[in-house]
């Protein structure tokens, strides 16, 4: 609709517009589309509404890795201690922060981190509040699993070791539906 609403109010001459957007999601989305009696085809579609294409190239994970450094460093700046230097130490070391796709993740963790460090700082240690920060922002259903599962894990099972087994199992089968393999966290 937006598209269309573009091609038909914005054709003034000697204006220019810039629009943002992922071709492919969009050319999918547009070939869903009718025009008439039959379907558009959705990257003609666009063609036909977009002059000149600038395609920006995605940007590298290490470059990523730097920005997260850098915004880490000054998010932290005054507030790490040393046992919680050397648990970050091993965050990043364990490649951590290498599983951000778009800096848009990573402004997001960092958002939120900034936000649970000025509420919890104090606490909780850095290092944990970093890594759960993470896991809310990379796959929240990672963190709910952890608390619905916290008396197995934490081992408050003991009593009843014939639940254990059928726990475990139940436990690990929705993990392996979330991104946990992909973010390499050893649980």
């Amino acid at each position: 609709m937006i598209f269309q609403l573009i091609k038909s109010v914005c054709g003034f001459s000697n204006i220019t517009y810039l629009l943002s957007y992922d071709k492919d999601i969009i050319g999918n989305a547009l070939k869903n589309e009718q025009n008439g009696e039959e379907f558009v085809d959705g990257f003609k579609y666009l063609e036909k509404i977009v002059q000149v294409e600038f395609n920006v190239p995605e940007i590298k994970k290490e470059k990523i890795f730097e920005i997260v450094d850098k915004d880490l460093s000054i998010l932290l700046k005054d507030k790490i201690k040393d046992m919680s230097l050397s648990r970050i130490r091993t965050l990043v070391s364990y490649g951590l922060f290498k599983n951000f796709k778009t800096l848009r993740e990573e402004k997001r963790f960092m958002n939120i981190l900034g936000f649970c460090i000025d509420s919890y700082y104090g606490e909780i240690d850095l290092a944990d509040l970093i890594g759960i920060t993470y896991l809310r922002v990379m796959d929240e259903k990672i963190i709910n699993l952890l608390i619905e599962y916290q008396d197995f894990i934490l081992g408050n099972y003991y009593s009843d070791s014939s639940k254990i087994k059928d726990i475990e199992q139940s436990f690990y089968n929705e993990l392996n539906t979330t991104r946990y393999k992909e973010l390499k966290i050893f649980i």
